[in-house]
């Protein structure tokens, strides 16, 4: 809970800080924790979400426990909202991330 609390009271101040601090957790802390992030991360937009959900993935791909939290965030959505197009349009993940994106990830 005191994890939850911190990273909603850190994004709060300021906004972007929460991403460094969720892969800090990811990379250097335990199982619990990483799913505790998990929790804090389902409240994201889905753009973040994903691209956490990607990173946490590739990191931990042999906890099924932390799987189990974020493993649901990567394909939560599939549809976005396009300026140009002026309304929600539905993709592929695949076509939302260019390959350096990709391949950063």
């Amino acid at each position: 809970m005191k994890i939850y609390i911190a990273l909603w009271a850190s994004a709060c101040r300021e906004f972007r800080d929460y991403e460094e601090k969720i892969t800090d957790i990811v990379e250097h802390g335990t199982a619990h924790q990483a799913m505790t992030a998990g929790v804090f991360v389902q409240n994201l937009n889905a753009g973040d979400r994903q691209k956490l959900a990607v990173k946490t993935v590739l990191q931990r791909h042999d906890e099924l426990d932390v799987m189990a939290v974020y493993l649901p965030l990567m394909a939560s959505t599939n549809t976005y909202y396009s300026n140009s197009a002026r309304k929600q349009v539905k993709t592929d993940m695949s076509e939302r991330y260019d390959r350096a994106d990709a391949e950063e990830l």
